[in-house]
């Protein structure tokens, strides 16, 4: 059974000592995918209560970006669901200030109906992106 596999039953089973060996030793992208992945696969908030310990364990972006996908993916149908991935991206780009992928990702909620960022934030947020990364397509949209 590979990693990734053992992940996704530790996340089905919510075996919290597996999980948190496993998040610390597998990529970050493998880990986000399981996470999406169980989350739409059983459309149970359990895995977003999962990453929400985590991050009380050990902080990170990484896991601050998890938790923002899945309010903002596989449980948007819930209530305050955006406005808990909101706040979760915003910590993400926080606490990893150089990651350019996260505050392209802010921008997404200037775009949606509830608009949680406003249209002055978003472009002085889609301007700072240009600076530090001038081909910046998601930047280049917004401001057009």
């Amino acid at each position: 059974m590979s990693l990734k596999q053992q992940l996704h039953k530790a996340i089905l089973s919510n075996d919290q000592a597996t999980i948190q060996r496993l998040v610390k030793s597998l990529v970050h992208e493998v880990v986000l995918d399981t996470f999406l992945e169980v989350a739409f696969d059983t459309d149970n908030l359990a895995v977003y209560e999962i990453v929400c310990y985590l991050i009380q364990v050990e902080q990170t972006a990484e896991l601050e970006e998890a938790a923002s996908l899945l309010m903002s993916q596989p449980f948007c149908h819930h209530p305050h669901a955006y406005e808990r991935a909101y706040e979760h991206a915003k910590r993400a780009v926080e606490l990893d200030t150089r990651r350019i992928d996260l505050k392209e990702y802010l921008l997404f909620f200037n775009a949606i109906p509830d608009k949680l960022m406003t249209d002055a934030e978003a472009n002085d947020l889609a301007i700072e992106i240009l600076k530090l990364r001038p081909s910046s397509q998601v930047a280049k949209l917004h401001l057009q």
